[in-house]
């Protein structure tokens, strides 16, 4: 309130022509004042409502960062930060400002030209979102696949392609298929650390191989650029120049043998990038006898209109992220007032609503790299992501990164009789920004009450919320800062054993996993149309027991099992489904 009322009084001061503007600045603290009166008189449960409801209004459009709908977000989470007295923490006034880039398609100029041909761009080839920039002309070098034996490795030898335009197959030698010897190879990645190595200026893809598919473009997702431009040739492309009416009709890639040059070519590619601003907003409960931060945060932006990053197979809707995440905005700023509420005792609170998470955790990656970021004096951090859905059946709350600092094995004491059970674990290495914090090395836990068929989808709205469930959390939560506000700064523990780790693997089922199952198996909260899973008959509420010859006991053991297989490839799947032990066939 106190900065507003300045405010007007400033105006006044400087008799400036915006005085005229008082009246209507007036009617404005009213409001402000009459709706401060109403939060004090309303329920827990009518404030989050209230907080969810707008944050996932359709008016705010999916709140996708670097939009109008964030800055409605903003905007409301701003003024509910000064309406509760917080202070200003970001880098202007409440905001801190990040930039990014949303997408990029190649810009006016950018072409491929093979034995005197221009193709033409889209239907003939295209750029890979791998490439970098460049222009350049010169002989057009064979290259095979990059590989030739397991022997002598995976790379082209050094400077064979020096200053040319490399051609190469994006299969292997063997032909693809998920037990060969060089499967791992049959990737851009692969063939562009091969064109490396040869120090070509350009790469040039295709393939003939009918079990692999052409990679895709993702102009619209972050993807590392290379050190040189990376072309794909489709099949059209590939007919015009090698077939039977093309210029090099009598010299087919597959005819010549590697280092072979087999014409000429002249490149050009330069990125037109979509570069936007997107926006965290930072508030501070000071306690003046602390140095000691706690951070409490949650993201708020959510996919738009979901052309990126979505689950729903039909036309672009809007995607209100009612759960993921205005459930967990609404928690930080009730639990910001239950920390104000609880008086003058305790640590500095920062709570920092971040922008930029469906993107790759942008917001929160740029918080702990900015100067606002101090690891010496935060203890430990919370994070709310997607804390609108507790089960009124499991009544379960995930709490992730338990593992991170001995500290957090209060939370072993924090159930309470009529609580949600805490399944607290797990390193701090996540999909959301607790994980931006676990890097930084400062403990940071997660919150959340487990997916849903609604994830990722535009049915995530408000009425599908568990407000009390909110509530319920947010008591967890509350409790968990006050058991811990004496202990000065968290220690720290990095998981240092490898089987902690995520694995790695190129394949998936297509499903949503149930991460709230306490059974043995994977069980499938949802499938998703038109992925392996479905075309394998596999339904939602499955468990998953065996992928092939991996016994399925936990997430753990189901990541790992996926690691073990190749696109294309076929493998038995047993599952569960009321209580019925069932097994069928799924392709990849």
């Amino acid at each position: 309130m106190n900065r507003l009322i300045l405010y007007a009084q400033s105006l006044l001061k400087a008799k400036q022509p915006f005085a005229r503007l008082l009246p209507f600045l007036g009617l404005a603290l009213l409001g402000l004042f009459s709706q401060c009166r109403t939060a004090e008189k309303q329920t827990p449960e009518e404030r989050l409502l209230a907080h969810v409801s707008y944050l996932a209004d359709d008016r705010l459009a999916g709140r996708e960062t670097g939009t109008e709908g964030e800055a409605l977000a903003l905007a409301y989470i701003r003024e509910q930060f000064a309406l509760l007295g917080l202070q200003p923490a970001g880098s202007e006034g409440f905001s801190q400002t990040f930039e990014f880039t949303a997408g990029k398609n190649p810009a006016e100029g950018s072409s491929l030209t093979l034995h005197g041909i221009a193709l033409v761009a889209d239907s003939e080839y295209y750029a890979l979102a791998q490439a970098g920039e460049g222009s350049g002309e010169g002989p057009l070098v064979f290259g095979g696949f990059g590989v030739s034996d397991p022997v002598q490795g995976p790379f082209l030898k050094a400077g064979m392609a020096e200053g040319k335009i490399l051609l190469l197959d994006l299969s292997v030698p063997d032909g693809y298929h998920p037990h060969s010897d060089f499967a791992d190879y049959a990737d851009v990645r692969s063939k562009i650390d091969a064109a490396v190595q040869a120090g070509a200026s350009a790469l040039v893809l295709f393939t003939r191989d009918a079990n692999l598919d052409a990679p895709e473009k993702y102009w619209d997702r972050k993807v590392t650029e290379s050190s040189l431009p990376v072309f794909w040739l489709t099949e059209a492309g590939y007919a015009r120049v090698f077939g039977e009416e093309g210029p090099g009709a009598g010299q087919p890639p597959a005819s010549k043998s590697v280092g072979q040059e087999i014409g000429s070519g002249r490149f050009a590619l330069t990125w037109k990038r979509d570069q936007r601003t997107g926006r965290n907003v930072l508030a501070l409960l000071d306690h003046p006898n602390t140095d000691r931060v706690v951070v409490i945060g949650a993201h708020y932006d959510h996919l738009g209109h979901g052309i990126s990053g979505s689950l729903h197979n039909g036309e672009p809707a809007v995607h209100n992220g009612a759960d993921d995440n205005a459930s967990g905005v609404a928690g930080m700023l009730e639990l910001a007032r239950m920390l104000k509420e609880q008086g003058p005792d305790g640590s500095d609170y920062l709570f920092v609503a971040f922008s930029g998470e469906e993107l790759g955790l942008y917001g929160s990656k740029h918080f702990v790299k900015s100067p606002l970021f101090d690891t010496a004096e935060v203890s430990y951090m919370i994070n709310f992501d997607m804390i609108g859905r507790l089960d009124s059946v499991k009544n379960a709350l995930v709490i992730d990164g338990a593992n991170a600092s001995p500290a957090f094995s209060v939370l072993e004491t924090l159930a309470s009789e009529n609580g949600p059970s805490i399944k607290a674990g797990g390193s701090g290495i996540g999909s959301s920004d607790h994980m931006s914090f676990y890097l930084e090395g400062i403990p940071a836990l997660h919150f959340f009450t487990g997916t849903h068929e609604d994830y990722h989808r535009p049915s995530d709205d408000v009425e599908k919320v568990n407000i009390p469930g909110i509530v319920a959390v947010l008591d967890v939560a509350h409790r968990l800062i006050q058991s811990l506000d004496d202990d000065g700064k968290l220690e720290f523990v990095a998981i240092q054993d490898s089987s902690e780790a995520v694995p790695e693997f190129k394949v998936t089922l297509g499903v949503i996993p149930d991460y709230l199952f306490e059974g043995q198996g994977m069980r499938i909260e949802s499938v998703r149309e038109g992925r392996p899973a479905a075309g394998a008959g596999l339904k939602d509420g499955d468990v998953v027991v065996r992928l092939g010859d991996v016994e399925v006991v936990d997430m753990m053991a189901y990541m790992k099992a996926l690691g073990k297989f190749h696109k294309g490839e076929t493998t038995t799947v047993e599952y569960l489904r009321n209580d019925e032990r069932l097994s069928g066939s799924i392709t990849f």
